[in-house]
């Protein structure tokens, strides 16, 4: 299973299936379910969700031990930019295409990152409080959203869950309104939970678990129940934004922290599944100590980073070796 995209966002996905029956492949015979002359063909068809709802590019995935694929997230997606939504595939077992469901949406702190427009334009003083903006892009019913900046009807302010969604409107269900006054500003921000280009790994027994890219928490998703729960904290301030974990054979998760490391100091970390707790790792060896990964010194408060440091913070793969050491480029 492979998703199509060639640098741009998709919901297009195919299938490689091996042959039926056996074949040559450089003159040594082959055996039946061979994928060398295999045929691809598109995981799409009619009806809902045999297309994922998002397109998505730079997303993770990782394939449940019942041959589901759980994908979340992106860092571009339509049309919920750098999405916090998730979706799930089931293969056909009558060799139909499978189809998609769509899956909860990772609790993380509202962000507001890579979105087209999140300008408030406007609050109703009514029970519950009616928003106007430019575009709700990114924006869907039963989400939870942080309202900032509203000044005027500062009732608008605070964290409220989306409903009566229109392309320019939407309702903030359970908040109160002022009920009366006028005012002339009325302009703000919002934020919803978002995951874009994050780390995940499967834990033992199917759960799911996930970084977040503004902060160092993680949480774990259960594709049993559709339910996500908090994981555990990272150590050194650490957010997973562009890091690359690795399972070792014992099922904790090895962590090279990009962004603790560009202070100069090698800094790594292991979470363990049985106690939903980060370790440090950062013990180097005397004799043959790792360079860094990532470079540059912690930036001012409020500093934007060259294109020259941002080179710093992107992580390439990372691999389990043979030997059970693993790699890191």
């Amino acid at each position: 299973m492979i998703q199509a995209g060639n640098g741009i966002k998709s919901n297009s996905w195919y299938q490689l299936s091996p042959t039926a029956t056996g074949n040559s492949y450089a003159g040594t015979a082959t055996p039946t379910g061979n994928y060398v002359n295999g045929a691809w063909s598109p995981l799409t068809g009619s009806g809902a969700f045999l297309n994922p709802a998002e397109k998505r590019l730079y997303n993770n995935t990782v394939v449940l031990p019942n041959g589901q694929v759980f994908t979340i997230g992106g860092e571009y997606t339509l049309p919920d930019p750098f999405s916090g939504t998730s979706e799930i595939f089931t293969p056909s077992t009558t060799g139909g295409p499978g189809s998609w469901k769509q899956t909860a949406t990772i609790p993380t702190p509202p962000t507001s990152s890579d979105f087209n427009s999140n300008v408030i334009t406007g609050a109703s003083n009514t029970s519950p409080i009616s928003m106007t903006a430019a575009d709700t892009t990114g924006l869907f019913n039963g989400e939870q959203v942080t309202i900032s900046g509203v000044q005027g009807n500062t009732a608008a302010n605070g964290t409220w869950t989306v409903s009566n969604l229109t392309a320019t409107s939407f309702v903030l269900a359970g908040s109160n309104g002022i009920g009366s006054g006028t005012y002339s500003t009325n302009t703000g921000t919002f934020g919803v939970s978002q995951f874009g280009d994050d780390p995940i790994m499967e834990l033992p027994g199917g759960k799911i678990l996930a970084g977040n890219f503004a902060g160092a928490q993680t949480d774990i998703y259960d594709p049993a129940t559709d339910k996500w729960t908090s994981g555990g904290s990272k150590l050194h301030n650490e957010r997973s934004d562009e890091e690359t974990w690795v399972k070792r054979p014992d099922g904790k998760i090895l962590s090279y922290d990009i962004f603790a490391s560009m202070a100069g100091t090698f800094k790594a970390q292991i979470y363990d599944p049985a106690t939903n707790t980060w370790s440090n790792a950062s013990t180097l060896s005397s004799t043959n100590p790792p360079s860094l990964l990532s470079d540059g010194p912690p930036l001012p408060s409020g500093a934007f980073p060259s294109p020259s440091y941002l080179q710093g913070a992107e992580l390439g793969p990372a691999f389990l070796l043979p030997n059970k050491n693993a790699i890191f480029f």
